[in-house]
């Protein structure tokens, strides 16, 4: 995968409570795991500005929405399926 097309992925949380700490741990491990760093997080906190959720169509959270590249796909929950983290962002 080149540096530019690394994945670039937003992780929708309500504050800072387990599962959305999960969902982070989880997310990053998978990423250094394959990615080796060419991977960028960004984590929206839907407390903080919960308008984002109605205009990003964010249901549930934690939410990871990978936004580049395309296609956009959504994986909801904690992220403990390493198998469907890696499909979601096209890792090897």
């Amino acid at each position: 995968m080149d540096v530019e097309q690394h994945p670039w992925v937003h992780l929708y949380t309500a504050g800072n409570n387990l599962r959305s700490q999960r969902a982070l741990l989880n997310l990053t491990r998978y990423c250094e795991r394959y990615l080796r760093g060419n991977y960028t997080i960004h984590v929206i906190d839907l407390r903080v500005n919960p308008q984002l959720a109605q205009d990003h169509q964010i249901l549930a959270v934690p939410t990871l929405v990978k936004v580049s590249p395309l296609p956009r796909r959504k994986v909801i929950g904690d992220l403990y399926s390493e198998e469907r983290v890696r499909t979601t962002l096209g890792m090897p």
